[in-house]
Order: C-alpha cells, then structure tokens, then sequence
C-alpha cells in the first residue's frame, strides 16, 4: 500500500479487496497487518497518504462486502504505521466504516504494550486475539502465567472473536500446534 508504483499499490488493494468480498461470504472480518507497508526515506509523508487512503478504501469495500476490517499493530520492524493499539485506534475512529483490531501478543511485546492490558483496555475493539509465547514466538507453553490473565481479561471484557495462534513452528507444525492447543487447554481448565 506504500510502494512507490501505482500499479503495485493497485494491485495490492485490489488483492485485499478480494479478500474483503471472501471474508464477507463467509462472515469473517478482513485483517491487515504488514501489507500496509514500510516508508522510504522522503517519502513518508506522501506514502502515509497513500496507506491511509487504501485503508479507507478496504474499510469501505468489507464494509459493502458485508465483513469489517481489523487493523493489527505491528512492530516497528515489520510496518512504518500503526504499531500500538493506541495509534490503531485513533486511526480507525476516523473512519466511517466498522472496524475493529487484532491484537498480536508478539507486536505488542516488541513495542514495549503489555499484553494483558492491552486486552484488558481494547476486548470491546478486538475481533482477534493472536498469540505466541513471549520472548521467542514459539508455541505457547503449559504454565504460561499470561494465558489465565488474557482469559479472564477476554471473559471480562465479552470478547467474542477469534482466538488464534500465530508463532513459529520449530520445524514441525503438527508438533507446535499441539503444544500451543495443550497450553491453552490448561490455562482454560484453571479457570473453569
């Protein structure tokens, strides 16, 4: 969305529009996170632009679509914009389209945001919560103390999105996803 080309900027916009129409046939929001690009030097002002812009326009289209945008902050290695659930939100309150976020426990570590009150302060805004462990992105691991604290947190706050995974696979996804799914499950079960 940042991309000096016009052309790579079209296509670009016209990818995530398609993925906004599937999202509103199967009645899931539409998530962006690093797609909306990175500045290159002199550039940023007129790039901010063009970002702001696209994203008004995805908003708009899921809108139509029947699906809403969530806006992930992302670290600042990954994206020029957006990188803390603050900056996010006081973007996406300019918009006239519904819209929410998806909060990255890894983003939000690398920006120095606490994920718990992140979730705390935001679950009425989120429609996904992304997790990972916290040093590494690895899987989650069993007796993580954050896990029960962002449960209770989405519980309080009546989250009802998506809960996903998303962390490295150390080599064997099946392996890794069965740790993280063990991970939450006890977690769960603490606070049951």
């Amino acid at each position: 969305m940042t991309d000096p080309s016009p052309d790579v900027r079209r296509h670009a916009l016209a990818r995530l529009m398609g993925a906004a129409r599937l999202a509103g046939e199967l009645r899931v929001p539409v998530s962006l996170g690093q797609t909306r690009g990175t500045f290159l030097p002199g550039l940023e002002d007129v790039q901010k632009v063009w970002a702001e812009r696209a994203v008004r326009q995805l908003a708009e289209g899921a809108a139509a679509c029947g699906s809403r945008l969530l806006l992930e902050p992302q670290s600042h290695t990954n994206t020029s914009l957006w990188h803390t659930p603050a900056e996010a939100l006081a973007f996406l309150s300019s918009l006239d389209a519904p819209a929410g976020l998806v909060l990255d426990t890894h983003h939000l570590d690398a920006e120095n945001v606490d994920a718990v009150q992140a979730v705390t302060d935001h679950t009425g805004v989120t429609g996904c919560l992304q997790l990972a462990t916290a040093s590494t992105r690895g899987p989650l691991t069993v007796g993580d103390p954050r896990l029960p604290v962002l449960f209770t947190a989405l519980r309080t706050g009546g989250f009802s999105g998506w809960l996903t995974l998303e962390h490295s696979q150390d080599g064997d996804s099946t392996k890794a996803a069965a740790r993280s799914w063990t991970a939450l499950t006890d977690a769960a079960s603490a606070l049951s």
